[in-house]
């Protein structure tokens, strides 16, 4: 209150006001280069852009999938050894037969990192993680517990959405891979979580 009555305050605010101009505007290139770059497709532009392949996905045996859908968003996160990553969005994926391909568009000085998609009516998502061979050592590779979860390029495998219990392993989507980078593996993690999960 003291700084108010003697006017000292008002007159302190205005005359920082062209240093806060001058520091928010000489910060502009700085948070610029540290923000994610962030892109908008359609799935037929998805696939017309040169690519890195596609994800082929069956949720003819999952009982979490949305089968009145007509369509499915997905988004790629791209890395290119910096700290600033480039997140595509892809809008209107078709569905035939519950199944879907999801296209990986190509973009110079980046590597896909992961893909993400929603398509049920719960908190049913599904996250892939492509792991290029200089993503991990030799060792780490050999390692059993790794290959528990490493798959292999244009070979399907089953990841199993069912949430706990006796559902675990009856509800399930197969994942074909198909990207041009033959050494190319594949995690596969759920991304549900029910306190946090928004449509």
């Amino acid at each position: 209150m003291l700084c108010y009555i003697t006017i000292v305050c008002p007159v302190v605010v205005l005359a920082s006001i062209p240093v806060d101009l001058a520091v928010d505007t000489l910060s502009i290139p700085h948070d610029y280069a540290r923000a994610d770059r962030k892109e908008e497709m359609t799935d037929i532009q998805a696939r017309m852009e040169p690519n890195h392949g596609y994800i082929k996905f069956d949720f003819g045996g999952s009982k979490s999938f949305r089968s009145s859908a007509q369509s499915i968003r997905y988004g790629v996160r791209y890395k290119n050894g910096t700290k600033k990553d480039l997140i595509l969005y892809v809008e209107g994926a078709s569905l035939v037969d519950a199944s879907m391909a999801a296209y990986i568009p190509a973009f110079k000085g980046y590597l896909p990192d992961s893909m993400w998609m929603y398509y049920g009516e719960r908190y049913d998502d599904v996250k892939i993680r492509f792991i290029f061979p200089d993503k991990f050592s030799a060792s780490s590779a050999n390692s059993s517990k790794v290959n528990d979860w490493l798959h292999s390029n244009n070979n399907t495998f089953v990841f199993y959405d069912g949430r706990q219990g006796v559902e675990d392993k009856e509800s399930k989507v197969s994942i074909s891979p198909a990207i041009k980078y033959l050494d190319v593996r594949f995690s596969v993690e759920p991304r549900w979580s029910p306190s946090s999960h928004t449509y």
